[in-house]
C-alpha cells in the first residue's frame, strides 16, 4: 500500500513538474494563467481560512498550509506611464501583489509580468523594474515621488518571493493540499450529519419535550412575575400617595375636629386570583357600591394592583366610598399586604418600604430596556456603516424600524401631552371652584350694614379668616401648577417636533443612501460585465495562437515523417542492387 502511494505521489510530482516547465514556455500565458490560478487559490485559501474551527482542525498546521498566499501586501492601482523596453505600453497600472497589469483603463488589463525574483529600483518619480523574464526591463512614470515611493516599496517586497515557476509549484502543492483537507472535511460532515440525526431524534423524543414545555412553563412563570412587579411599584406608589393624603387629612383633624380612628386608616391589599382561567377571562374585580354582590360599579380594580382600604369583617374592604369583595365564586381575589394593627406611621412606612423595593425592581427592568435601546441604535450604526455589506434588505429594514420607533415615541408624547392637557383643565376647573368660593366670600365681607342677614354672615366669615387663608394658598398653589404643567405641555410638544423632524431627515438620508448603494452596484455590475468580456476576448485569442501553433507543429511532423518515408524507399529499392553486386 505504501508503495503505490509513493508512486502516485511520485507521479503527481511528474505531473507538477510538467506543468511548470509548461507554463515557462510561453511568457504573457504563463503570466496571465499564474495571475488567473493566484486569484482562484486565494479566494479558496480565504473560504478555507473562515472555516469554522472544527474545519480548519483537519489541517496538520493549518497556518503554515494557508501562509503560501499570505504574501499579497495590498492591491493598487493608479494612472502611470509604463514604458517596456523603451516603448509605450499603457497609462493605466494595477499590482495585485505579485503580478503587474496594464491597460489604457481599469476595464481593460492585460499581465505584464510577475515580480518574483525581479530587481526593483527607483529615483524621484521614476521605478525600473529588470524582470526575471521577457520583457526585462520596465520603467514605471508617476506624477509625484511619494506615489513612486509607495510602488516601488510594494514592487520591492513582492521581489523577494521565488520566480514564478517555483512559485506555481507552491501553488500546486497547495491545491494537492487542499483536495486532501476536502475529502477529509467531507468525512466529517457525515459524520456531523450522523450526529444530527441521532440529535434531531433525542429533540423529538418524549423526554426532551418534557423538559421544554417545563422551561416554557418556567418562563411564563418568570414574565408573569417580571408584570407583577411593575404593577406593583405602580399601585405602591399611587397607594404611598393616597397614604400621604389620609396623613395630611389626620393632622388637620387633630387641630380642626375628632382625630380619625385607627380602624379607618385601612390596610394594603394585593388584587389577584389564582386561577389562571379567571385572570385571562376576566381583567379584575368590579367596585360595588355596597356590600352585595349584584350592586357592581362600572370601574374595576385591575389584577396586580394595590388597593387600600378598611377590613369590614364580613368578607368585605372599604375602599373609600365603596367596597370590594375579599373572594368571589370561593376564590380569594383581595390579598393582605399589611397589618390591620399597629399606628398609621407604622402602615406608612410598611408601604413605603415595598414601594422602595418595586421602584429598584423598576429601574433594574427600566435599565434592561435602556441597554436594549442601545443594542438597536449600535446596530443601526453598524448597518450605516457597513453600506453595502448588510444588502439593500437591512437597510430597508433600518428604515422601517426608525419609522416605527419615531412613530411610537409620537404617539407616547401625544398622550402625555393629552394627559397634561386633561390634568391642567382639572386643576383650571378646581381653581375656579376656589375663586368662586372667594368671591362669595369677598362678598358677604363687603355686605352692607343694613342688612341683618348679611352682617352676620360677615361676622363667621371674619372669625373664620383662617380657612380664607388656606383658600388664598389653595389657589395660589393651583395657578403654579397649571403654569408648570402648560411649561411641560410646551416642552413635550417641541419634543415632537423636533422627533418628527428627525424621523423626515433619517428617512430622506436612508433613502439617498440606498439610492447611492444601487447606481453603485449597477456601476459594479457593469465593470464585472466589461472585464468578462475582456477575459473572453483574451482566452479566445489565446486559443487560437495555441491552436495555431499546434497544427504549425503538427504539419513541421507529417513532414518530418514523409521525408523519413521517402528515404527509407529509396533505400529498399537500392538494396537488390546492392546484393548483386
Amino acid at each position: 500500500f505504501l508503495e503505490s502511494q509513493a508512486r502516485g505521489h511520485a507521479r503527481g510530482q511528474a505531473m507538477e513538474v510538467a506543468t511548470v516547465a509548461a507554463f515557462a514556455v510561453a511568457a504573457p500565458l504563463t503570466i496571465s494563467g499564474y495571475a488567473h490560478i493566484k486569484d482562484c487559490l486565494r479566494a479558496s485559501s480565504q473560504r478555507v481560512g473562515e472555516s469554522p474551527k472544527l474545519f480548519k482542525d483537519a489541517f496538520a498546521d493549518p497556518s503554515q498550509q494557508l501562509k503560501v498566499l499570505d504574501a499579497q501586501s495590498g492591491t493598487l492601482g493608479g494612472h502611470a506611464a509604463l514604458s517596456v523596453d523603451g516603448k509605450p505600453a499603457g497609462s493605466y497600472l494595477v499590482f495585485n501583489g505579485e503580478i503587474l497589469l496594464v491597460g489604457d483603463d481599469p476595464g481593460h488589463l492585460k499581465a505584464v509580468a510577475a515580480m518574483g525574483g525581479a530587481k526593483v529600483t527607483s529615483q524621484a518619480e521614476t521605478v525600473s523594474i529588470e524582470a526575471w523574464e521577457a520583457p526585462r526591463e520596465m520603467r514605471l512614470q508617476f506624477s509625484s515621488e511619494q506615489e513612486a515611493v509607495v510602488w516601488a516599496k510594494a514592487l520591492r517586497e513582492a521581489a523577494k518571493l521565488p520566480q514564478y515557476p517555483s512559485r506555481l509549484d507552491m501553488l500546486i502543492e497547495h491545491i494537492h493540499m487542499q483536495d486532501i483537507h476536502k475529502k477529509d472535511l467531507q468525512t466529517r460532515v457525515e459524520k456531523m450529519a450522523e450526529d444530527h440525526e441521532m440529535m434531531e431524534r433525542q429533540l423529538e423524543g418524549d423526554e426532551f419535550k418534557s423538559q421544554v414545555a417545563a422551561l416554557q412553563e418556567r418562563l411564563r412563570e418568570a414574565t408573569t412575575t417580571i408584570e407583577d412587579h411593575r404593577l406593583r411599584a405602580d399601585a405602591a406608589e399611587g397607594s404611598l400617595q393616597e397614604l400621604q393624603k389620609q396623613t395630611e387629612q389626620q393632622g388637620a383633624a387633630t387641630t380642626q375636629g375628632p382625630r380619625l380612628q385607627r380602624s379607618d386608616v385601612g390596610g394594603l391589599y394585593y388584587v389577584d386570583i389564582a386561577d389562571p382561567k379567571q385572570r385571562a377571562n376576566h381583567p379584575g374585580v368590579a367596585y360595588r357600591l355596597s356590600m352585595d354582590l349584584e350592586d357592581k360599579h362600572d370601574d374595576l380594580a385591575a389584577w396586580g394592583t394595590l388597593v387600600t382600604g378598611v377590613d369590614r369583617g364580613n368578607g368585605w374592604v372599604q375602599v373609600g366610598e365603596r367596597f370590594l369583595p375579599k373572594a368571589v365564586g370561593g376564590r380569594q381575589v383581595l390579598m393582605p399586604q399589611s397589618p390591620q394593627g399597629g399606628s398609621f406611621e407604622e402602615q406608612l412606612a410598611g408601604v413605603r418600604a415595598a414601594l422602595q423595593g418595586a421602584l429598584e425592581r423598576r429601574e433594574e427592568a427600566e435599565e434592561r430596556h435602556r441597554l436594549a435601546e442601545r443594542q438597536v441604535q449600535d446596530l443601526k450604526e453598524a448597518v450605516s456603516r457597513t453600506g453595502l455589506a448588510g444588502g439593500h434588505q437591512e437597510l430597508l429594514k433600518a428604515l422601517e424600524a426608525a419609522e416605527a420607533s419615531t412613530e411610537g415615541a409620537s404617539r407616547e408624547l401625544v398622550e402625555l401631552l393629552e394627559a397634561a392637557e386633561v390634568r391642567r383643565l382639572e386643576i383650571e376647573d378646581h381653581a375656579g371652584m376656589l375663586e368662586e368660593r372667594l368671591e362669595r366670600l369677598e362678598l358677604g365681607k363687603s355686605a352692607p350694614v343694613g342688612q341683618p342677614a348679611e352682617q352676620e354672615r360677615s361676622a363667621d366669615l371674619s372669625a373664620d379668616s383662617a380657612e380664607n387663608e388656606d383658600l388664598h394658598r389653595a389657589v395660589a398653589e393651583a395657578e403654579a401648577r397649571r403654569v408648570q404643567l402648560e411649561e411641560r405641555a410646551g416642552v413635550l410638544e417641541e419634543l415632537v417636533l423636533r422627533l418628527e423632524r428627525g424621523a423626515q431627515v433619517d428617512k430622506a438620508a436612508l433613502t439617498a443612501r440606498i439610492a447611492e448603494l444601487e447606481a453603485e452596484c449597477l456601476r459594479k455590475d457593469a465593470d464585472v460585465e466589461r472585464h468578462l468580456t475582456c477575459l473572453e476576448e483574451e482566452k479566445r485569442t489565446q486559443r487560437g495562437q495555441l491552436v495555431a501553433s499546434h497544427e504549425a507543429v503538427c504539419a513541421e511532423k507529417e513532414r518530418q515523417i514523409h521525408e523519413l518515408a521517402t528515404q527509407l524507399a529509396q533505400q529498399q529499392q537500392q538494396q537488390p542492387l546492392d546484393e548483386d553486386w
